[in-house]
C-alpha cells in the first residue's frame, strides 16, 4: 500500500489497550521495538494498577501502542511549593495540600513501519503528557544506546538525554531521557 493511499484512510484513533489487542501488539513490538516483550511481559506489566496501555488504530487495525506507568514523585524530588504555586510569592495564602507532581515512566512504544512518520507516535506520546500539564512533573524513558530512531523521536518530542545508565540492557548502555513541564 502506498503512503498516499494510507493518508486517505480513516484518521488514527487512540483507545485503551485490551487483552484482545495483545497478539497484534506483541507482533508489532517484535517487528519494531527491539525490547522483545512477550505476551506474558505485557500481561504482567499491565496488571499493575499504575500502568496504562493504549493503542492507535486505523480502520480497526492496531498500528501502534504505548505502555507507561504513572505515580507521584517522591518528596525529595518535588519542586518547592513556591515555585509550583506562584500565588504564594505574591502573598496569597498557601494551600494546606498541593498534590505532588506526576512522574511518568515510558515503558514501551512502537509504531508499525508503514505508519511511522505519520504523526501516530506523537499522538500516542501526547497522551501521558496530558497528565503532566494537569499537575506538573516529568516523563522519563530509558532507551537502549543502539536505538537511535527512538532517541531521535524522543528528542523531537522535547525530551533531553539526562544520564547514561551503564549496562542496563545486558551488555548495552541506555540513555535516560526526560521531558519536564
Amino acid at each position: 500500500m502506498s503512503n498516499s493511499s494510507m493518508l486517505t484512510r480513516t484518521h488514527p484513533t487512540v483507545r485503551w489497550l485490551i487483552q484482545l489487542d495483545l497478539p497484534h501488539v506483541v507482533a508489532l513490538e517484535q517487528d519494531v521495538s527491539g525490547l522483545h516483550w512477550q505476551q506474558d511481559d505485557f500481561l504482567d506489566t499491565l496488571r499493575s494498577i499504575d500502568t496504562i496501555g493504549q493503542v492507535a488504530e486505523v480502520d480497526d487495525e492496531v498500528v501502534g501502542f504505548i505502555v507507561y506507568r504513572t505515580g507521584a514523585q517522591e518528596a525529595s524530588q518535588e519542586p518547592t511549593l513556591r515555585r509550583l504555586f506562584p500565588a504564594a510569592i505574591l502573598g496569597a495564602k498557601e494551600p494546606d495540600f498541593f498534590p505532588p507532581p506526576v512522574q511518568i515512566e515510558l515503558l514501551n512504544i512502537a509504531i508499525a513501519p508503514a505508519w511511522q512518520r505519520h504523526g501516530i507516535g506523537q499522538m500516542l506520546i501526547r497522551k501521558p503528557e496530558q497528565k503532566l500539564f494537569q499537575r506538573g512533573g516529568h516523563i522519563r524513558a530509558l532507551v537502549p544506546e543502539n536505538n537511535l530512531a527512538m532517541q531521535l523521536f524522543l528528542r523531537d518530542a522535547g525530551y533531553k538525554a539526562a544520564q547514561v545508565r551503564r549496562a542496563c540492557f545486558g551488555d548495552q548502555d541506555g540513555y535516560l531521557m526526560l521531558r519536564c513541564v
